[in-house]
C-alpha cells in the first residue's frame, strides 16, 4: 500500500505456526532479519516488533495476542504503518482481514509486505488482493478439512488424538506412537468411582466435592472440574459421538440417569433466580482473598409479600473446603452500611483522584511509557534471537504490560473522572431517595463506579475496609 513517503514510524509483525516452522522453515528469526533489513532500506523507525508464535492464520483473532497488542498501538496513534513478510503472515481469512482493515483505516494506518507488492488504491489492485486472500483461505480450509478427516478416522478406529496431559482424571494415553489409545489410569480408578457413587447417593455436587477433598487431598481439583467430569461422556466410553471408544467406568444407562439428576436440579435452581446482585465482584474474603460468591432466594413474609434474600460467602470454604472463613454476609445489611457512609466514601474518592492528578502533573509519564515500550521491543528481539526462553519472555512481557497499563490509566482515564458530578451526589439531599428508586442493575452500576473492593472485617457488627477505584 502506498502512503506519504514521510511516514517513518512502523511496527513489525511476525507470525508463524508450529507446523509451518517445522515443515517450511518460516522461522521467526528469518522473518525478523528480512523485515529489519527492509525497514532499514526504507528509512523507517521501528516502534516495536509483535510476534505471534505457534499461531495459525486461522486462529481466532482473540487468540493472536501480539496482533491485539499491535491494534492497541494503532488505536493509540503510535504507528503509521505495519510491515510483514508476506500477506499470508497477516491473514488467510477474508472476513478477519477486513475487520482489522477497518480499524487501520479509522486510524490512518496502512501496511506493506517486504516480499510481495500490493496496490489497494485501484479497483484492480483490490480485486487482486481479494483473490490472493481467497486462495490463501481456500488452502487453509483444505488443510483444516484434511486434519478433521484424519482425526475422524483416528477416533473411529479408537486411536487417541490427545495426550495424557489433556485427558480427564481417570484416563491416560499409552501405546506406540502411531497406535496410541486412551485407557483407564489405575492410579485414579478409586477416585473416579467414588465421584460417581457419591454423587448418585447424595445428588449434591457440593457435598460430593467436600467428601472428595477430605478423602483425596493429593488431587488438585475445583468444584467446576468435578462438574465437567460427571457430564463427560468419555466416562461411559464415548468420544465425539463414537461409542466404545475407550474403556468405560460406568454404563451409558447409568451415565444418562446422572445427567437426568443434573438437569432436574438445574431447572429447580433457575426458578426465581436473581441475576443482579448488587456487590458481585466487590466483596473479598479477609482470609484467603477470594471474591465472595452471591446466592439469592425469594422468600415470603408473614403478610404474604415476597422479597429477595441475598447472601455472600467465600466459595473457597463453602465449595472447596479450603478456607476457614464460614461467615455469611447479608446484602441488605451491606447496602445499609454503605448508604450510611457513602458521603464520606465519595469525599475520600475525590481526595484520592485529585492527589493522583497532582502526582501525574509532577511526573513525566510520557518518557516512562517510552522507556517501557523500548524494553518490550528489546525483549521481543532477545526472544526471537534465542537469548531468553519462552518462560522468561512471558513473565517479563506480562510485567512490562502491567506497568504500561497502570501508567496509561493514570495518564488518560483519571482525567476523565467527573468530580463535579460526584460532588453533586454528595450535596444532593434527595440522593438516598433517588437511589431507592433505581432498579437493581443501576444500583449495582452506582457502587461499581467508585468501589474497587470491600473486605468484611466485622464479627456481629457490619464493618468493612473499602478500597476505591
Amino acid at each position: 500500500m502506498n502512503k506519504d513517503d514521510k511516514i517513518k514510524t512502523i511496527a513489525i509483525y511476525i507470525r508463524v505456526s508450529t507446523e509451518e516452522q517445522a515443515k517450511k522453515g518460516y522461522s521467526l528469526d528469518s522473518q525478523l532479519t528480512r523485515l529489519k533489513e527492509y525497514a532499514k532500506q526504507k528509512g523507517y523507525r521501528v516502534y516495536n516488533t509483535y510476534v505471534d508464535e505457534g499461531k495459525s492464520a486461522r486462529s481466532n483473532l482473540n487468540q493472536r495476542k501480539a496482533l491485539l497488542e499491535l491494534l492497541e498501538a494503532v488505536k493509540e496513534k503510535r504507528i503509521d504503518r505495519i510491515i510483514f513478510w508476506r500477506l499470508d503472515r497477516w491473514f488467510r481469512n477474508v472476513k478477519d482481514y477486513y475487520k482489522v482493515q477497518d480499524i487501520l483505516e479509522q486510524n490512518n494506518v496502512d501496511w506493506e509486505c517486504s516480499d510481495e507488492e500490493y496496490n489497494t488504491t485501484t479497483s484492480n489492485g483490490r480485486l487482486y488482493l481479494n483473490i490472493k486472500l481467497s486462495i490463501a483461505q481456500n488452502e487453509s480450509d483444505q488443510t483444516g478439512d484434511r486434519i478433521r478427516f484424519n482425526f475422524e478416522n483416528m477416533i473411529k478406529s479408537g486411536k487417541a488424538i490427545i495426550g495424557t496431559r489433556n485427558c480427564p482424571i481417570g484416563f491416560k494415553v499409552e501405546g506406540e506412537p502411531k497406535n496410541k489409545h486412551i485407557v483407564k489410569n489405575p492410579d485414579d480408578e478409586a477416585f473416579v468411582n467414588d465421584l460417581f457413587n457419591t454423587y448418585e447417593e447424595t445428588m449434591s455436587l457440593r457435598y460430593t466435592n467436600k467428601i472428595l477433598v477430605e478423602k483425596y487431598p493429593q488431587y488438585h481439583f475445583v468444584y467446576r472440574s468435578l462438574k465437567h467430569m460427571i457430564t463427560n461422556p468419555l466416562f461411559y466410553g464415548s468420544y465425539k459421538g463414537v461409542d466404545n471408544y475407550c474403556e468405560a467406568y460406568l454404563t451409558k444407562e447409568r451415565w444418562n440417569n446422572i445427567q437426568d439428576i443434573i438437569k432436574t436440579k438445574n431447572q429447580k435452581q433457575k426458578i426465581g433466580k436473581c441475576k443482579e446482585y448488587l456487590f458481585t465482584g466487590l466483596l473479598t474474603c479477609p482470609v484467603c482473598g477470594r471474591r465472595l460468591s452471591a446466592n439469592g432466594q425469594h422468600r415470603v413474609k408473614a403478610n404474604g409479600d415476597e422479597y429477595l434474600r441475598v447472601n455472600y460467602r467465600c466459595p473457597k470454604h463453602w465449595v472447596e473446603n479450603k478456607c476457614p472463613n464460614n461467615k455469611v454476609i447479608q446484602e441488605d445489611l451491606i447496602e445499609e452500611w454503605l448508604l450510611n457512609n457513602y458521603k464520606y466514601l465519595l469525599e475520600e474518592y475525590i481526595y484520592q483522584v485529585e492527589d493522583i492528578k497532582e502526582q501525574i502533573n509532577k511526573t513525566d509519564n510520557i518518557s516512562k511509557i517510552k522507556k517501557i515500550e523500548d524494553k518490550l521491543n528489546r525483549l521481543n528481539e532477545l526472544y526471537i534471537e534465542g537469548i531468553i526462553n519462552r518462560e522468561k519472555y512471558d513473565k517479563d512481557r506480562a510485567e512490562y504490560n502491567k506497568q504500561l497499563t497502570e501508567l496509561k490509566f493514570y495518564k488518560d482515564d483519571i482525567f476523565k473522572v467527573d468530580l463535579d458530578k460526584i460532588r453533586d451526589i454528595i450535596n444532593d439531599k434527595k440522593a438516598i431517595e433517588i437511589y431507592h428508586k433505581l432498579n437493581r442493575a443501576n444500583k449495582r452500576l452506582f457502587w461499581n463506579s467508585f468501589i474497587d473492593r470491600l473486605v468484611f472485617i466485622g464479627n456481629k457488627d457490619y464493618d468493612f475496609t473499602i478500597y476505591l477505584k
